[in-house]
C-alpha cells in the first residue's frame, strides 16, 4: 500500500501528547486516482469488448455449423407398429395371505401363540 508523506507525518503514534495537525490539502493526484488509472480503464475496457467479439464470432460460427449439417441430414421415417409388444405376464407373489391372516398371523406371533393357517 502506498501512502503519502504528507498523510505519514500527519499520524502520529498513540503515545504522543500532542494532538496531531490537520492533514494538508491532498495532492491533485489524490483526487482523480493514482497515476495511469485512465489507461489501465481504457485496456481493461478494449480488451473485455475483445473478449465479447470472440465470444459472439464464436457462437456464430457454432450456429452457421449448425446450420450447414442440418441440411445434410434427413430423418428416415419411423416404422409403424400395428400390433402391440407381447409382454410377459409377472410371476405370482410369493405369499398368497389374504391381509386378514397376515394380521391374525403377526398377532399370534407377538402373543406366543401358534399361527393357523388361511382358510381362503
Amino acid at each position: 500500500m502506498i501512502v503519502s508523506r504528507a498523510r505519514k507525518m500527519a499520524t502520529r503514534p498513540p503515545g504522543h501528547s500532542q494532538p496531531a495537525a490537520s492533514p494538508p490539502a491532498t495532492p491533485a493526484i489524490a483526487a482523480s486516482g493514482w497515476p495511469g488509472q485512465a489507461d489501465l480503464k481504457r485496456q481493461l475496457w478494449w480488451q473485455m469488448g475483445v473478449a465479447a467479439l470472440l465470444i459472439l464470432a464464436a457462437l456464430a460460427a457454432l450456429l452457421l455449423l449448425d446450420y450447414l449439417n442440418m441440411a445434410d441430414e434427413e430423418m428416415p421415417a419411423a416404422p409403424r407398429f400395428t400390433q402391440p409388444v407381447p409382454v410377459r405376464k409377472p410371476p405370482p407373489p410369493r405369499e398368497s395371505r389374504c391381509t386378514a391372516c397376515r394380521n391374525a398371523a403377526a398377532r399370534a406371533t407377538r402373543r406366543g401363540a401358534a399361527s393357523q393357517r388361511c382358510s381362503a
